[in-house]
C-alpha cells in the first residue's frame, strides 16, 4: 500500500487517496461532458456544475464523517477537521449534499433535474470506484480479520489495521461500483424515462454498500446495539426511495405510452 505516491518531506507529497479521487473526478467530467453533447446540453455548463458538486460533495462527505463516525476525536482538535489528506470522507454525505446542488443549478438553467441526474450518474459510480482504490492505497475503510486466500495486510505507515490479515473491503466496493458503472453505461441509451439511471444507482449501490459494510472493521458509527452502521442506516431509506420512484416513473411512462397509442 502506498499512502504517498511521491514524498517530498514527511508532511508534503502526493497522497494516493487524493490522487485517485482527482483521477476519478476528471475522468468523470470527461464522461459527463461527452454525454451532455449527445443530450444537447452545453458541456461547459456541465463542467461548471461538476465543480460545484465537487465542492459541496467534499464538504458533505467530510461533515458526515466528522459527525457520525469520530466526533469526540475532532472536538478535541477541531483544526483536524480540515486535514483532508489524512482521509475521512463518507460517500453518503457527499451524495446527499450534491442532490440539492444539482437541483438548484438545474432550476437556474431551466433544465430537467432527472435528465441531468442521469447524465452525471455513471460518472458518480466510476468516480466512487477510483475513490475506493484510493482508500486501499491509504489503508482507510479496512475490513475485519479473515484468513481467506485474498486477504490483505497493511504495513504500519498506512491508516489500516497493521500486521493482520483483513478483508479487502475497499477492493470489494471498488469492483462492485465498477460493475454498477458498466451496467449504467450499457443501459443509458435504452432508458425509458429521465431519472432511471439515478434510481438504479441508488438501489444497486445501496444494496452493495449495505452488504459490504458487514465485512468492515473501521470506526464508522454503529446503531441499534452494534447491528448496523451509519451507511447502512442511510442506505435503507435511499434504496426504498429509489425503488418506489423507479416503479412510479416506470408506471407513469407505461400509461403515457398507452395514451399516446390510443391517440393515434
Amino acid at each position: 500500500m502506498y499512502p504517498k505516491l511521491i514524498e517530498i518531506t514527511q508532511n508534503i507529497g502526493l497522497h494516493s487517496y487524493g490522487f485517485m479521487l482527482a483521477l476519478g473526478f476528471f475522468i468523470g467530467i470527461h464522461l459527463a461532458t461527452k454525454r451532455s453533447v449527445q443530450e444537447n446540453i452545453d458541456p461547459n455548463k456541465i463542467i461548471q456544475l461538476v465543480f460545484y458538486i465537487f465542492i459541496f460533495a467534499i464538504i458533505g462527505s467530510r461533515l458526515l464523517h466528522v459527525v457520525a463516525e469520530d466526533l469526540p476525536k475532532y472536538l478535541k482538535n477541531p483544526i483536524s477537521i480540515f486535514y483532508f489528506w489524512h482521509g475521512g470522507f463518507a460517500y453518503y454525505g457527499g451524495f446527499l449534499f450534491s442532490i440539492p446542488t444539482v437541483y438548484i443549478y438545474c432550476k437556474k438553467q431551466q433544465w430537467n433535474f432527472w435528465k441531468i441526474a442521469d447524465i452525471l450518474t455513471p460518472s458518480v459510480a466510476l468516480g466512487l470506484s477510483f475513490g475506493r482504490m484510493g482508500c486501499l492505497l491509504a489503508g482507510c475503510c479496512y475490513g475485519k480479520e479473515c484468513d481467506l486466500p485474498w486477504a490483505i495486510q497493511f504495513p504500519p505507515q498506512t491508516l489500516g489495521k497493521a500486521g493482520v490479515l483483513l478483508h479487502p473491503t475497499q477492493t470489494y466496493e471498488s469492483i462492485a461500483v465498477l460493475i454498477i458503472f458498466i451496467v449504467l453505461i450499457s443501459y443509458q441509451n435504452r432508458k425509458r424515462f429521465h431519472g432511471e439511471l439515478f434510481f438504479m444507482l441508488m438501489i444497486l449501490y445501496g444494496m452493495a454498500r449495505s452488504f459490504i459494510e458487514f465485512f468492515r472493521d473501521d470506526h464508522r458509527g454503529i446503531f441499534f446495539n452494534n447491528t448496523i452502521s451509519t451507511s447502512q442506516l442511510i442506505s435503507i431509506p435511499l434504496i426504498s426511495f429509489g425503488a418506489i420512484a423507479y416503479l412510479y416513473f416506470h408506471q407513469k411512462r407505461k400509461k403515457d405510452d398507452l395514451l399516446w397509442k390510443k391517440s393515434k
